[in-house]
């Protein structure tokens, strides 16, 4: 039943996440889902606003946030490190990647993190206290702006691997280890379990995400 009414109709599929796996995972390998399901709609939201799954606000979701309860699949489907990445044309000759936050400390960079408002994690707050002695720290307030100010040379912020290690002209200046990586988490509601094209979503971002961040794994 299931197949057959995905094969004569448009359906809709509404999938949230956030900007940064949008721009380096899904949409630059979405085009093999589009095409294999032709009659899919998607409605793709990458805001920062958690969808809540099981209320029926959304079909699948990959986020950072651990799932919240209710009538939901949830799996986790690996892991996005981080890193500090800043312009390679103001960094100081010689430099090496810091393995603590003193070592940054000493580069007179400036730091470049959310605006004050905004959801700002541990390491975002320990990246502002080391280079906010030197220079005061410049605010931004949605994804796109964050990562054009560091490929600009405005200062230097922390970004998921899977974008810094592919922009342009930046370079880690952390080590590995030292921001550390967050969980990824694939929720999907549990009334679609039963329809091909939403398993075959799943199946798309699972892959997609097994590729993709094996190849930018940290050395």
């Amino acid at each position: 039943l299931f197949s057959r009414m995905e094969g004569h109709q448009n359906i809709e599929l509404r999938f949230s996440t956030t900007p940064a796996l949008a721009t380096a995972l899904i949409f630059p390998n979405l085009k093999t889902y589009v095409e294999r399901w032709p009659n899919v709609m998607l409605d793709v939201d990458t805001s920062y606003r958690v969808v809540d799954i099981g209320a029926g606000q959304g079909d699948i979701a990959l986020r950072f946030v651990e799932p919240e309860r209710g009538s939901v699949i949830r799996q986790r489907v690996g892991a996005i490190s981080f890193s500090v990445y800043c312009s390679e044309s103001i960094l100081p000759d010689g430099f090496e990647p810091a393995s603590d936050w003193l070592g940054l400390s000493r580069t007179g960079i400036r730091a470049v993190t959310w605006a004050p408002g905004a959801s700002v994690s541990m390491p975002q707050q320990k990246l502002r206290d080391a280079l906010d002695g030197r220079r005061a720290s410049i605010s931004i307030t949605e994804y796109s702006g964050l990562v054009e100010a560091i490929r600009n040379g405005l200062g230097a912020g922390i970004l998921p691997d899977i974008v810094g290690r592919r922009l342009p002209g930046t370079r880690a200046i952390t080590t590995p280890a030292l921001v550390g990586s967050i969980p990824l988490w694939l929720v999907t509601a549990d009334r679609l379990a039963g329809y091909r094209h939403v398993t075959d979503f799943r199946d798309f971002v699972r892959d997609v995400i097994q590729k993709d961040t094996a190849a930018i794994a940290p050395d």
